[in-house]
C-alpha cells in the first residue's frame, strides 16, 4: 500500500524509455544482456536505462558537433561578407584607374556599363534588340 503513494515512485519512472521490443532489437548485446534481463524485470529496467543514457550521450555528441560546425560556417560567412564588402570599392578604384587606358584603346567599358544599366529599364523585347544591336556593333564595328 505504501508503494502506491507518489513519493515512493522511482525517478527513472519519469524517463520515457523505448519499448522492450525496440530495446532488444536496437541495443547492443553488451547492454541488452538478454540472457540475464529477459526474465529479470529489475535488470531489464537497469539495462534499458543504460541504453537510454548511451543514446543521450550520442545525441549530445552530435549536438556539440553540429554546434561546432555551425560556428565554423558562421565564421566563414562573416569572412566572405567582409571580403565582398571590401571588393566593391576595390573594383571601383580599378575602373577609375583604367579610364585612361580605356580611352587610349577606344574601349569605354565604363560607358558601356552605364548604357546597359539604363537599357535594363527597357521593355524585354526592346532590351533583347538593344543587346543584339550591341553585339552586332562589337562584332562588325560601328
Amino acid at each position: 500500500h505504501l508503494l502506491s503513494l507518489p513519493w515512493h515512485r522511482s525517478k527513472h519512472e519519469e524517463i520515457e524509455l523505448v519499448s522492450v521490443e525496440e530495446f532488444y532489437k536496437d541495443a547492443p548485446p553488451e547492454i541488452s544482456k538478454w540472457d540475464i534481463t529477459l526474465n529479470d524485470p529489475h535488470e531489464q529496467t537497469l539495462s534499458r536505462l543504460d541504453w537510454e543514457l548511451e543514446q543521450r550521450k550520442r545525441l549530445a555528441e552530435k549536438y556539440e558537433e553540429s554546434l561546432a560546425n555551425k560556428e565554423k560556417i558562421l565564421k566563414e560567412i562573416e569572412v566572405k561578407k567582409e571580403y565582398l564588402s571590401n571588393l566593391q570599392p576595390r573594383l571601383n578604384s580599378i575602373m577609375q584607374a583604367s579610364l585612361p587606358v580605356q580611352e587610349y584603346f577606344a574601349m569605354p567599358f565604363d560607358q558601356v556599363h552605364k548604357q546597359y544599366e539604363i537599357a535594363r529599364h527597357l521593355p524585354p523585347s526592346l532590351y533583347v534588340l538593344f543587346v543584339q544591336a550591341s553585339a552586332y556593333g562589337q562584332a562588325c564595328g560601328e
